[in-house]
């Protein structure tokens, strides 16, 4: 006859907790220290979000019987879930311990060693877990994680194919699978596994994100991106975005206090952990009181790439006798001369690409690093790892990522009015320095422009360009940018070809609205130097909103091309209106799309003042503060020095005003 303890897991099994619970307090009442029913009213508590409750519970279970693997296992999963990794993979080796072959304990223990970052130890226990269990889709999922993490990217495609194969609705599985795909630009194929991982949970906002970052990347918007991006917003608005990447996030129509709850969220669940998990490190002490302030920074990008091309005047102009410059690469070098010259931009560079997050961030400490300067955030290759384990005293964000970091990685971020108006601060974790102008710019001499044939571009015509990512270009702008070739036959919109798909989409839209193929033109990559040349040819640029250009901005006006924005409300839909201001063309900042129409629509309908307007863009580049990268770097320079001098006096960061 079955007891009461059999009814209440028969109804556990069966997804009616609350009823099962009931029971098991009934049993702990007639006897307070049952073990099966204070683990099982644990596993319940843990099931509906009651994690220290959870924890209580089985650890009473434990004292009791502390031979069961299982009650060992379960307490792990609570730690693991409260972000107390280290004390998580304790208890699944107690399970291990007292039951070699328990798969599940060596699948989990992997897991936790992968989120802390033990890769080699965590291929280990994943293996051995398979070896025990061969069918054990989580297993497999997660050990692809742990390949993808060591670049072993064959072997990461191979396990996840592995978990799908033997659990077809494995949502993380189709994600994670769908995300490799993506990284090798395989945009058609990671959307259709997006879009099985979305049907396997209907509630999965990273799924949802995921998707709808990467149907921009296409330009698929041939159903509505809204209800997409109303459940990621929905998601996030609740605390319950299930991974939301923030640098996805910053594409939708937000609000900068929706994106700082995102990367909130993101820097509590997967980088807070990690750091409190790690040990080793300590405070940070800013050395150096007198001497020389020894300033890091941190990027995935020192190759060619438009954050380098940006900033490398920078770290060439730093004043020496007052700084001493680090560099550390956490990416591929691609052997380019821009590579070169940044390394040779430093006092002292370091290649950490193949350094474990905890292994770079002592290199680091071990330099002495006074203040470290982030140049990625959350964008790609970043290793925001690092910046959690707090390698040094004083830690900034600048360039590469437009917006927060989340509570608990960086003490300031680099801004300016514009991007961060008066009353904003609400957005940011972090303690807003506020600089006369916030993009540096490297420069060198324009090549003369080419023929308009060599370039692509019809004779005569009226050329609007914008060489921003496709993932930048949301539907309401594309339409508004299709209106203003109907109304201007002689125009033409010249766009970057940054996949075929991009290309094939756009086209498609415009025939709908009934814009020829000969209105669109299309341009590959080229070198930096040829694209600044090409790009003379342009008479006007177009924004995008909500997420605005930033280079191709900056691009754009040194080329002698004005750019004609709309400012949005967060740090990248303000982006291209701070460039304009530091530039001298604040009369092309519109604050709303009807407006940003119609300033679009007096150029095109008045040649001559179109003509004129690019003349004088010409003749502000040679003046302009925005190019002024002697300049730039003194501003930034004493930011630093003030950062430096309120951590030397016990003082918490506040914000810092840099005033020309």
């Amino acid at each position: 006859m079955p007891t009461d303890l059999d009814q209440a897991i028969s109804l556990h099994q069966a997804g009616r907790i609350t009823e099962a619970e009931a029971i098991y307090r009934q049993i702990l009442r007639r006897q307070p220290n049952q073990p099966d029913a204070l683990h099982l009213l644990g596993v319940a508590a843990h099931q509906q979000g009651n994690g220290a409750l959870a924890r209580e519970l089985i650890e009473r279970a434990v004292r009791q019987r502390p031979q069961v693997a299982m009650f060992h296992n379960n307490l792990g999963e609570v730690l693991r879930a409260a972000g107390k990794l280290a004390e998580a993979a304790g208890s699944y080796q107690q399970a291990i311990e007292r039951d070699p072959e328990f798969a599940a304990a060596w699948a989990n223990l992997g897991l936790a060693l992968h989120q802390l970052d033990h890769q080699a130890d965590a291929r280990v226990c994943l293996e051995r877990a398979l070896q025990l269990q061969e069918r054990f889709p989580d297993a497999w999922n997660n050990l692809g994680l742990v390949a993808q993490s060591q670049k072993r990217l064959e072997e990461a495609e191979a396990c996840y194919r592995r978990a799908i194969e033997q659990n077809p609705s494995h949502g993380l599985a189709l994600n994670n699978l769908a995300n490799l795909k993506a990284e090798q630009k395989s945009f058609p194929e990671a959307i259709a596994l997006y879009r099985r991982s979305l049907a396997a949970d209907s509630g999965n906002a990273m799924a949802a994100m995921n998707l709808l970052h990467h149907r921009l990347n296409i330009a698929d918007w041939d159903e509505s991106l809204d209800p997409l991006a109303q459940q990621v917003r929905d998601a996030v608005g609740a605390g319950r975005d299930y991974g939301v990447s923030p640098f996805s996030f910053s594409t939708l129509f937000a609000s900068a206090e929706e994106q700082r709850r995102c990367a909130d969220h993101w820097a509590a669940s997967r980088l807070t952990p990690l750091a409190a998990n790690a040990g080793g490190l300590g405070q940070a002490p800013l050395d150096a009181p007198e001497g020389k302030l020894r300033i890091g920074y941190l990027s995935p990008d020192f190759r060619l790439h438009p954050v380098s091309l940006l900033a490398v005047g920078l770290l060439e102009g730093h004043d020496r006798s007052r700084f001493q410059i680090h560099g550390y690469g956490i990416g591929a070098d691609d052997g380019s001369a821009l590579r070169r010259r940044i390394a040779g931009a430093c006092d002292a560079f370091r290649d950490l690409s193949g350094l474990p997050a905890l292994e770079a961030a002592r290199v680091i400490r071990g330099d002495g690093v006074d203040i470290l300067i982030d140049l990625a955030g959350y964008t790609q290759g970043a290793r925001p790892e690092i910046l959690a384990l707090r390698p040094a005293p004083i830690q900034v964000g600048y360039l590469g990522y437009l917006g927060t970091m989340g509570d608990g990685i960086l003490d300031y971020l680099i801004s300016d009015d514009i991007l961060t108006a008066a009353g904003s601060e609400g957005g940011y974790a972090e303690k807003l320095v506020r600089l006369p102008w916030y993009q540096v710019n490297s420069r060198e001499a324009l090549a003369p422009p080419p023929a308009r044939r060599e370039a692509g571009l019809p004779e005569g015509a009226t050329v609007l360009c914008c060489f921003n990512q496709t993932m930048k270009i949301q539907p309401v702008v594309f339409d508004l940018w299709l209106d203003l070739l109907r109304q201007v036959p002689r125009a033409v919109l010249w766009l970057l070809a940054e996949n075929e798909w991009a290309r094939e989409n756009l086209l498609r839209h415009a025939a709908k609205a009934g814009i020829g193929p000969e209105r669109l033109v299309f341009s590959p990559r080229v070198a930096p130097e040829d694209h600044y040349a090409r790009l003379q040819l342009a008479d006007l640029f177009l924004d995008t909103l909500p997420y605005n250009a930033g280079t191709t901005a900056s691009d754009a006006l040194w080329a002698g091309v004005p750019v004609l924005t709309v400012q949005g409300e967060t740090f990248p839909g303000r982006m291209a209106s701070s460039v304009l201001a530091a530039f001298g063309l604040p009369q092309l900042i519109a604050h709303s799309l009807d407006e940003y129409r119609q300033q679009a629509l007096e150029l095109l309908g008045d040649q001559e003042k179109l003509a004129a307007l690019k003349t004088e863009t010409a003749r502000l580049r040679a003046g302009a503060r925005l190019f002024d990268t002697a300049a730039f770097t003194r501003h930034f320079e004493a930011a630093l020095e003030k950062m430096a001098a309120r951590q030397r006096q016990g003082l918490p960061p506040e914000p810092i005003a840099i005033i020309e």
